[in-house]
């Protein structure tokens, strides 16, 4: 079953504001980093039982630019009013939600409807399946998708690249539906994308795992499969047509 999740979150800190709003993180080292957490992750969930294998999950090149259109399209939904920022596997131009609000002090819930309009230029791909097909050219096979994104406030002060992996890991580590998909070990492949909003300090990680689509394993899978679903279809046939002999 294909699964879609979203978490949005923010990042706080406490110390004082720095007037540098360039974010000192580097994308390509916090991906690695989540990777190697993860795979760490699911060696030491299942030592019990993979007789010590340890888990490496290829990171797919292509398939990760589905990641990064996502990214960019939930950076370029802008809200009708305000700054207020989307979480979505849809890819449509307009987007309506309700969002329901608490005022702490009263305790009284506030529904409010809010519009998201489209502003970028990319293509859109409303099917995130079809999205992982065309980014991959049908070599990446995506089984679910996890996006993340929040309010990055003080990050300079708070984090390096390690330490920000390790929050994304904890984030999705907080919802066991997302865990569930991050560390299912038949899924053996990985897209991801990081996106910084430095100018509102924002950012936003889309993650998909799966398979490799067209390995030798995969293949033979898929031609065994079909040989033993040839020979049930046609076992069926046949009984079917003794069947009608007996009646005619």
């Amino acid at each position: 079953m294909k699964k879609l999740l979203v978490i949005l979150v923010s990042v706080l800190s406490l110390t004082v504001f720095s007037q540098n709003r360039k974010l000192n993180i580097d994308k390509d080292i916090v991906i690695k980093e989540f990777v190697r957490l993860l795979d760490s992750i699911k060696t030491e969930k299942n030592k019990k039982y993979s007789h010590g294998y340890v888990f490496k999950t290829k990171i797919d090149s292509m398939g990760s630019l589905a990641c990064s259109h996502h990214n960019r399209y939930m950076r370029d939904m802008v809200p009708k009013k305000g700054t207020d920022m989307i979480i979505t596997h849809d890819e449509v131009t307009t987007k309506k939600l309700t969002e329901i609000y608490t005022n702490w002090n009263t305790n009284v819930e506030k529904t409010v409807e809010k519009t998201y309009t489209y502003h970028g230029n990319d293509t859109l791909i409303d099917d995130f399946p079809t999205r992982y097909r065309y980014f991959s050219k049908n070599t990446f096979a995506s089984f679910g998708e996890c996006c993340l994104g929040g309010y990055v406030n003080y990050v300079n002060e708070k984090y390096d690249n390690q330490r920000f992996a390790l929050f994304i890991i904890d984030c999705f580590d907080d919802s066991k539906p997302h865990w569930e998909i991050l560390t299912e070990v038949d899924y053996t492949s990985i897209s991801i994308d990081l996106l910084f909003d430095e100018q509102n300090l924002r950012f936003w990680v889309t993650v998909a795992t799966g398979k490799d689509m067209f390995t030798k394993e995969n293949y033979l899978t898929y031609v065994n499969n079909f040989e033993i679903n040839k020979q049930k279809n046609n076992k069926k046939k046949s009984l079917v047509n003794r069947v009608k002999n007996i009646f005619r």
